[in-house]
């Protein structure tokens, strides 16, 4: 007894190819490029605020006189040395 496999002679499509297919993808692919576009946003907001923060808190520094700087056991020339810095420093 033989056994035969029988093949089609055409090639199988995997993807259907209806238009609602289509248009989920094109869905799916927008709300990932927007996912990604918000979480850049976030994460450059969150850098600007450090980048604030950390200048606000060297001015801060400035500001305080020699006996406050000694209290915190930083000398002038380090103060003046910080505030001196770049923003994203």
């Amino acid at each position: 007894m033989s056994c035969t496999y029988k093949t089609s002679s055409s090639p199988t499509n995997l993807r259907p190819s209806s238009p609602v297919w289509l248009a989920q993808f094109v869905f799916m692919k927008a709300i990932t490029t927007i996912a990604d576009i918000l979480q850049d946003a976030f994460e450059l907001s969150r850098s600007c605020s450090h980048m604030a923060q950390r200048r606000r808190g060297r001015q801060a520094l400035l500001e305080l006189d020699d006996r406050l700087l000694k209290d915190i056991g930083v000398t002038r020339e380090q103060a003046e040395r910080q505030s001196r810095k770049w923003f994203w420093q």
